[in-house]
């Protein structure tokens, strides 16, 4: 929840998104594959709260 946060990502979105995707996956799926669900990776997080994403960034260019 707080990587999703800390990318600017609803976390409630986020986690509805893993649990709709993730049961798709093998049972052994490789750590490749799951990489792509990780939350820097999200395909709603371009589509997020900008004002959010842009005070992460601003933070992290300080």
């Amino acid at each position: 929840m707080e990587s999703a946060k800390a990318n600017g990502i609803d976390p409630r979105a986020y986690i509805t998104y893993l649990l709709k995707e993730l049961p798709q996956q093998p049972d052994f799926a490789d750590p490749a594959q799951l990489a792509v669900y990780l939350p820097w990776h999200y395909p709603g997080a371009r589509h997020q709260n900008k004002k959010t994403t842009d005070k992460h960034q601003a933070k992290n260019a300080a």
